[in-house]
């Protein structure tokens, strides 16, 4: 009984996690438009792991689509968003958009 209520708890938590982002069309867009940049000036892979926590930290904090939409186009807090989406990565991989 124990496990099944465990089990039970995970999965809200799963279900719960996913509600809590932004849509998977905003999420390929933002990818697509920071993976189309980064690889200019980065390797493949390290553009893509990039590109990956800037879009998890979009969504993991914008958890709607509609306030997200309205926020990105107020130049106040885009540049927040930015700050706080893009300074965790830039620590997680220093070396992206380092000129050699």
């Amino acid at each position: 009984m124990k496990k099944f209520f465990y089990l039970t708890i995970i999965i809200n938590l799963f279900s719960y996690q996913s509600v809590l982002s932004l849509s998977q069309q905003i999420e390929r867009t933002l990818y697509a438009g920071c993976y189309d940049e980064a690889k200019k000036k980065n390797s493949v892979d390290l553009s893509a792991n990039y590109c990956n926590c800037y879009v998890n930290n979009v969504s993991k904090n914008n958890v709607d689509d509609k306030k997200f939409l309205s926020d990105i186009n107020d130049p106040v807090k885009r540049k927040k968003m930015l700050y706080e989406s893009t300074t965790p990565c830039l620590r997680k991989f220093p070396t992206y958009n380092k000129v050699n």
